[in-house]
């Protein structure tokens, strides 16, 4: 395949990932269905951003530097700025992936001696169901770490330092854990036997940055601490505590390793690329921290890594090791299969592990009334008014200065409940849905951070009621806008927790488009 006539099918095909990735996004849009609250989280911070009050946010207040240092967001705002909507940044995050086919394909074209399979590369990428997964699940920064680290392992195999440096300070500029991606070419280079300085430079790189970020987000976070800490609460309460209890208590850490959840994460990852990346399993290195980094959590691995954006750092060292891996089982006997066998493989796991068969059904799946009803509720909201909002109509109400989740005012502490969470004043607008009330029934009891606060909610959030004197302007089915100063502030039975704590128990899931739903067990 000529490089002109490559040019044009990867540049097609990046647009036509694209589109689809756009198309899918307008529907959950519409549809409500980006309540994974992250979404929310990001447009207002872009949106406080592009007024001026940068990295500023109301849902994890004051500012979102105390939860991650993505200084990539000052980058992307003008863009943002553009088109000042939550599918602006969908667009973006889909863009970014979708050009991580451009480097994959290079790489493949300097490793990989048979065209075709050279070409066939980004098509692998672009049908990954991970790909599609961490696409479509909300909106996260650290997305457009990967094709910095893509281009930054296409000059690391080409032995070029200064531009593989340059790539690397990029892609760690968009969140503070990247650090650990690039440590991972330290890892890699020892393995190799490089020069040392293969093996320094990035170390040193990615440690400067990684104690800089910890520096910024312990200044920008109110309880001075680096919160998702949290997920290691089982090793310990401080970072030295948590190091130390690993290495004192190796056999609690081999058990918190050998469970099915890391088993089925393992496979599933793996499944997509034939097992390939196995066969160089040295170029597994460069998400190998980041892998230690999910595995060592509370809860582990699984396949809910798959589902969302926490599979990011360990897509780039899987497909460099896979396109390594490809190089040598093309010496062999076996190597007319491969083609063919990645294309089953590919095609397979888009439709049973990524987002394939949802894409079938998905268009007669959601409540045409219940989105209606919200969209009727949310535009009874002046656009500068203070609201507080549940999960589903929180991205549409996002794009202001004084936004607020339910949940955190109904549980009274921030995330993680590491802090309080008290509102200075009453939102002039609440937004309710009573399905999170059975959600704060069922599922924040069996949550360690916030089963303590339960039950206190429901008079928690009366009391807010009571003192915003609120009445119900609007209703339809299972969702009310309560604006301030019009009524008793009575709360409606159905829009407390207690009325549902008979329910069975439940939890909430994911499905393959990346919508959290609440099901009963």
């Amino acid at each position: 395949m000529s490089r002109n006539r490559a040019n044009i099918i990867i540049g097609a095909g990046i647009m036509a990932f694209v589109a689809a990735i756009l198309a899918v996004a307008t529907w959950k849009y519409e549809n409500f269905l980006y309540n994974g609250l992250d979404l929310a989280i990001y447009h207002q911070v872009f949106w406080n951003t592009v007024h001026g009050d940068l990295f500023a946010s109301s849902l994890h207040p004051p500012s979102y530097l105390g939860d991650h240092a993505e200084w990539i967001i000052l980058a992307l705002a003008p863009l943002y700025a553009i088109v000042r909507h939550p599918l602006t940044l969908v667009f973006l995050q889909a863009g970014a992936l979708g050009i991580c086919a451009i480097p994959l394909w290079m790489i493949a074209r300097e490793r990989i001696g048979d065209r075709r399979i050279t070409g066939l590369i980004p098509v692998l990428w672009l049908l990954n169901p991970f790909v599609w997964n961490l696409t479509l699940y909300e909106f996260h920064a650290i997305v457009f770490a990967i094709p910095f680290l893509l281009f930054a392992a296409r000059y690391y195999l080409a032995l070029r330092i200064t531009p593989f440096l340059v790539c690397s300070m990029a892609a760690m500029l968009c969140r503070e854990d990247v650090p650990l991606a690039v440590a991972g070419f330290s890892l890699l280079s020892l393995v190799l036997r490089r020069r040392a300085r293969w093996s320094l430079a990035p170390l040193g790189l990615a440690a400067a940055v990684f104690l800089a970020d910890q520096w910024v987000i312990g200044m920008a976070n109110p309880d001075g601490a680096y919160k998702y800490l949290a997920y290691y609460r089982w090793l310990g309460e401080t970072p030295g505590g948590m190091i130390w209890n690993a290495i004192v208590h190796p056999l609690a850490v081999l058990r918190h390793f050998l469970t099915f959840g890391n088993l089925e994460l393992a496979i599933a990852f793996l499944l997509p690329l034939l097992a390939l990346p196995v066969l160089r399993a040295r170029y597994l290195l460069i998400g190998a921290l980041p892998l230690l980094a999910l595995l060592m959590t509370d809860t582990g691995g699984s396949f809910l890594i798959l589902q969302t954006q926490y599979s990011a750092l360990l897509l780039p060292g899987a497909f460099i090791a896979a396109i390594m891996g490809i190089d040598r089982i093309l010496k062999t006997r076996l190597a007319p299969l491969v083609p063919m066998l990645l294309v089953i493989a590919t095609v397979f796991t888009f439709f049973r592990l990524g987002p394939g068969g949802a894409l079938i059904s998905a268009p007669a799946s959601p409540d045409g009334m219940r989105a209606q009803a919200i969209r009727q509720a949310v535009s009874l909201i002046p656009p500068e008014a203070s609201v507080l909002s549940s999960f589903d109509p929180l991205v549409a109400v996002s794009g202001r200065t004084s936004a607020h989740a339910l949940h955190y005012t109904w549980l009274g502490v921030r995330q993680f409940g590491y802090a309080r969470h008290d509102l200075a004043e009453p939102p002039e607008y609440l937004l309710l849905d009573a399905e999170d009330f059975r959600t704060f029934a069922r599922i924040y009891p069996n949550v360690p951070w916030a089963a303590a606060h339960v039950p206190d909610g429901d008079d928690r959030f009366r009391e807010l009621l009571a003192r915003g004197g609120y009445g119900i302007t609007y209703e339809s089915g299972e969702i009310a806008l309560f604006e301030r100063g019009t009524g008793d502030g009575e709360l409606p039975a159905r829009f407390t927790a207690a009325a549902y704590s008979a329910l069975p128990d439940g939890r909430l899931i994911l499905d393959e488009l990346g919508i959290t739903r609440f099901v009963h067990d």
